[in-house]
């Protein structure tokens, strides 16, 4: 196992402590001190948030969570009801709800649009892609400590890992889901020049056929194929994020290529 952590992180103390009284090996990685730690976080998880435990080299998407999660309190609470994510969140959360028979509200970013539709009692889960979560007759706000315990609880009743539990999903669903977020440091200029693109509805993009468009928060072009790219301005830091999504993780870091170097082109 290793554990990206740096020494001013309390949880990632709190965790390290954790492993070490179950005596539960592991490999730090610092990621002040690593050259390039940092940017692993973040081309995995989309943000640069610690500790994050890799376990045989397999990273787990907190995207993915969400849909496992949704599923799980369907089979679990008996809880027939939709889902909800951002418009940034992974599809995968719709492709479980309609495995389910269920449908999937998309939301702007932001947790207090979830929050509304926990208040209303019309969602079983809502969440966000970083894994913020909340569920039916909780608080409508996302909670970590829920997330966790959920996560616990479904491993233990299932009897499968988070790894084994994600695959499983993959080959009930008939596809994969790789999500990708990108943290674009833009000069003013090149920030115009990339909100004057998206404002554009093509038809093609990156060499990919655009069956819609959605301006819900941004722009979400989804192609042909059944990936997309959504390219928003961060309401909290001055950067554009681009959020990827395809059926691999090769066709993900392509495509995120392929757009990171659209929206830089003058």
């Amino acid at each position: 196992m290793l554990v990206y952590s740096a020494t001013w992180c309390r949880d990632c103390r709190e965790a390290k402590r954790f492993l070490e009284k179950h005596q539960i090996a592991y490999t730090e990685i610092d990621i002040e001190s690593i050259p390039g730690a940092a940017e692993e976080v973040v081309r995995h998880v989309g943000k640069r948030a610690i500790p994050q435990f890799v376990l045989d080299g397999k990273w787990i998407q907190p995207n993915l969570i969400l849909a496992l999660v949704y599923d799980y309190l369907v089979e679990s609470r008996g809880w027939n009801l939709p889902a909800a994510r951002s418009v940034a969140t992974t599809q995968m959360v719709d492709a479980a709800a309609k495995a389910r028979s269920q449908t999937t509200f998309q939301t702007p970013v932001g947790f207090k649009y979830i929050g509304q539709l926990i208040r209303e009692d019309k969602i079983a889960l809502g969440g966000e892609e970083s894994a913020g979560l909340t569920i039916r007759g909780h608080v409508p706000e996302k909670d970590g400590i829920l997330a966790g315990l959920l996560v616990a609880e479904m491993i233990a009743s299932r009897g499968a890992s988070l790894g084994e539990q994600i695959q499983q999903m993959f080959k009930k669903l008939g596809r994969e889901f790789w999500p990708i977020r990108e943290n674009l440091h833009l000069s003013d200029e090149q920030k115009a020049n990339a909100i004057s693109k998206v404002a554009v509805d093509n038809s093609t993009l990156v060499g990919r056929k655009v069956v819609s468009i959605d301006r819900t928060d941004g722009a979400k072009f989804v192609f042909d194929d059944g990936s997309w790219m959504l390219a928003r301005l961060s309401g909290t830091e001055p950067l554009l994020r681009l959020y990827i999504e395809a059926d691999s993780a090769t066709a993900s870091a392509k495509l995120a290529r392929e757009a990171t170097a659209w929206i830089l082109e003058n």
